[in-house]
C-alpha cells in the first residue's frame, strides 16, 4: 500500500510547482518593458524640426508651460504609444482676456522612437480644450 505522507508530499509539491508556474506567466504577461522612457519620448518631440521650430515661434513663457507625457494603449495599432503634449497659456486675466492656448501635441513610439500625429494649434480657448479632455475621458475609442 502507498504511504499517505509520501501521496500528501506529492500533491503538494504539485500544487505549489502549478502555482509557481501560473504567477511566472502572469508576471511575463504584465510587465512591460519600453526602451524609451517618457523622458526621451518629450525630448525626441522637442528637437523635432517643425516641433522646435513652433516652440521657438509661439511659446516664450516657460513659467506658464505645462509638458504632459503619458502611456496610452493605441488601439489602432494594437501597442503602446507616449502621448505627448505640451500647452501655454498665454493669459490676459488683468485684462479680463484670454489670447487662448498654445498646444503642441504628438505620439511617440517607445520601441523605435518613431513620431507619429504632430499637431499644434495657437489661440485654442481653454473651454475647447476643457470640452476635448471631457470627451476623451468619458468617450473611449
Amino acid at each position: 500500500m502507498v504511504d499517505t505522507k509520501i501521496v500528501a508530499a506529492l500533491v503538494v509539491l504539485t500544487v505549489l510547482s502549478t502555482g509557481f508556474t501560473a504567477q511566472m506567466v502572469w508576471r511575463q504577461k504584465s510587465e512591460i518593458s519600453i526602451p524609451i522612457t517618457a523622458d526621451a519620448a518629450l525630448d525626441t518631440v522637442k528637437s523635432e524640426q517643425s516641433a522646435k521650430a513652433f516652440i521657438e515661434e509661439n511659446f516664450g513663457a516657460p513659467e506658464d508651460r505645462i509638458e504632459r507625457v503619458s502611456l496610452a494603449w493605441d488601439q489602432t495599432g494594437d501597442s503602446y504609444l507616449w502621448e505627448i503634449e505640451i500647452q501655454e497659456n498665454n493669459c490676459g486675466c488683468r485684462l479680463n482676456e484670454t489670447e487662448g492656448v498654445t498646444i503642441l501635441q504628438a505620439k511617440v513610439d517607445p520601441f523605435n522612437g518613431a513620431i507619429y500625429n504632430l499637431t499644434s494649434r495657437v489661440g485654442v480657448p481653454e473651454d475647447q480644450i476643457k470640452r476635448e479632455a471631457c470627451e476623451k475621458g468619458c468617450h473611449v475609442e
